[in-house]
């Protein structure tokens, strides 16, 4: 999914984004829980001791508990520009939990994929996008390493260059999908991605030792994501004739975060004529609607985003794309857990209640 590309390269970008095309039957999300709750272990807080080892390029950083990065995206389809916090909360075996403060946790963040949230794998930093593992570093980064990894499912080819015993840049490249990944190990983290006509992220600021309710997306996956593009086709550019569907998403599930898409798909081409419109209505009846009737910010894209909590059942989609573009829905379902910090405990919340905390 391309912000300004040829409309007929736009609906190969859509299939790979869309992984296929949405389900035109009532099919039930897999459950993503592997039971349980949370494997919580001790892990360390507060800044490094002054004696710590140096950071360099040859292994993944330690995190810390409480250890935080204040980030900024800007995404390429309307040029919306959100702020937030990523906040270590917790540590499983294998992974770490990364969450936002309780009362700004953003739907955008969760929604583009960048930064990572929820678990965050310790032995290379990557997460899961759109169900699939993201590993845009593979430690230790030296000059010219290569590896393959996949965004949003499709396949994309890494390539490290280092530029400083502490900072590399690695070149990840698709057949539709071009970004550039900055690691800086002073940081223990990715500090810039740009990521052509998709978004862009920069760290701002950098600590540790967070206090306060940390809300962590655990378990989060792919439940939806529906779409009509030129009023007669799917996310795989195959023809479907309907304009509604339905699916099912599993009632374990606490929330889901989701964006509705809506605009245009002709590159340098003026959206003089078309409507779009997109209306998704949750299983408990809620209605979320948006329209986009050109010239109405011609050219771009139109983009709303939402939050529902217990979004198990069926979730019932109206797609309107009479023109050369796109009117899709996307959501990301996960499990809520809220980590209180410095002491690393579970509050109550849905999540413990339904895993067991």
């Amino acid at each position: 999914m391309r912000a300004a590309v040829p409309f007929t390269l736009s609906l190969l970008v859509l299939a790979g984004c869309l992984g296929g095309g949405a389900p035109a039957e009532t099919k039930a999300a897999v459950n993503a829980t592997a039971g349980g709750g949370l494997n919580l272990q001790s892990m360390a807080s507060g800044a490094p001791p002054v004696d710590a080892a140096k950071p360099t390029l040859d292994a993944p950083p330690q995190w810390r508990q409480g250890e935080w990065w204040t980030v900024k995206v800007t995404d390429g389809f309307d040029g919306g520009v959100y702020t937030g916090t990523r906040i270590v909360a917790g540590m499983e075996p294998d992974d770490y939990l990364v969450g936002m403060p309780q009362g700004e946790f953003s739907d955008q963040l969760m929604v583009l994929h960048i930064p990572g949230f929820g678990q965050v794998s310790k032995k290379d930093l990557s997460f899961d996008v759109h169900n699939k593992n993201f590993a845009p570093l593979n430690f230790p980064l030296t000059e010219g390493k290569e590896w393959d990894t996949a965004f949003e499912g499709r396949p994309i080819h890494a390539k490290a260059h280092v530029t400083s015993p502490t900072e590399a840049v690695i070149s990840l490249q698709g057949a539709n999908d071009h970004m550039n990944v900055t690691y800086d190990a002073t940081l223990g983290e990715i500090k810039k991605i740009a990521y052509d006509g998709y978004a862009d992220l920069e760290v701002t600021g950098h600590g540790y030792g967070y206090q306060g309710v940390v809300t962590v997306p655990h378990m989060f996956k792919l439940v939806f994501q529906n779409a009509r593009v030129a009023g007669v086709l799917d996310g795989s550019a195959a023809p479907q004739p309907g304009v509604d569907e339905t699916v099912t998403v599993d009632p374990t599930f606490d929330r889901v975060s989701f964006v509705i898409l809506l605009g245009n798909l002709q590159a340098g081409v003026p959206t003089a004529a078309g409507y779009y419109r997109e209306t998704v209505t949750g299983p408990d009846g809620t209605s979320y609607d948006l329209q986009y009737a050109p010239p109405e910010d011609a050219g771009a894209y139109k983009m709303g985003f939402f939050t529902a909590q217990h979004p198990g059942g069926d979730w019932k989609f109206h797609h309107v794309a009479a023109g050369p573009g796109i009117a899709m829905a996307e959501g990301i379902a996960y499990h809520v857990y809220q980590i209180d910090l410095p002491s690393g405990r579970i509050l109550p919340s849905t999540g413990q209640h339904h895993h067991g905390g």
